[in-house]
């Protein structure tokens, strides 16, 4: 990708149940592949599988107890 074009990546298909944290898991997805050296479309590839699979389950971030 240069400057001034633009690419699509679609989501993947799933049922969302509960979207929390699914942008820390696009962000770690990611970083995880680009600070492994592959090219930034494979990050957001990556990026995307990562955040569907977190937003698929219910409570993919632990709530933390009141006490």
């Amino acid at each position: 990708m240069h400057s001034g074009e633009s690419d699509h990546y679609p989501a993947h298909p799933v049922e969302a149940v509960d979207v929390a944290g699914a942008s820390d898991a696009f962000a770690a997805g990611l970083l995880w592949e680009v600070g492994n050296g592959s090219p930034l479309q494979e990050g957001i590839h990556r990026g995307l599988a990562w955040a569907a699979a977190t937003v698929g389950v219910k409570a993919s971030v632990p709530i933390m107890a009141r006490e």
